[in-house]
């Protein structure tokens, strides 16, 4: 099996995501879509202050995206975990825990809290 890198991208060409939200769609998630939809319209391009966009990459694949954003909802230093997906055959590979490892070091260099909202629940991680 090739190796698997994670980057932070900083263009995103939004059919180079097509197979993971093809598949996370069929899983019943909308979140990728919603990605692909702000990135394309300039809502969400990941790009502003402690922002940052990861992508798991094999070969030209991408099997995985992780994001940071401010979070709209603080009043103090938060960052937020958005977006992460893997695709299901590269679960339980560490490939999602490389991509939160590159989101809590770069929310380290900018935050003081970092959170990940759920379906059903909220976790907070102090930096």
């Amino acid at each position: 099996m090739e190796s698997i890198r994670v980057a932070q991208v900083t263009s995103l060409d939004p059919e180079s995501l097509s197979s993971l939200v093809k598949c996370s769609q069929e899983e019943g998630f909308r979140h990728l879509v919603r990605l692909v939809k702000e990135y394309e319209q300039g809502e969400n391009t990941f790009s502003r202050q402690g922002e940052a966009l990861f992508a798991a990459i094999r070969g030209e694949q991408i099997v995985g995206v992780c994001g940071l954003n401010q979070d709209p909802y603080s009043q103090d230093k938060t960052g937020r975990v958005r977006r992460l997906y893997v695709l299901p055959e590269f679960r339980r590979s560490g490939i999602g825990r490389k991509l939160t490892e590159e989101v809590i070091k770069e929310a380290a260099k900018h935050y003081k809290r970092l959170v990940l909202t759920s379906k059903s629940e909220v976790q907070l991680h102090r930096l």
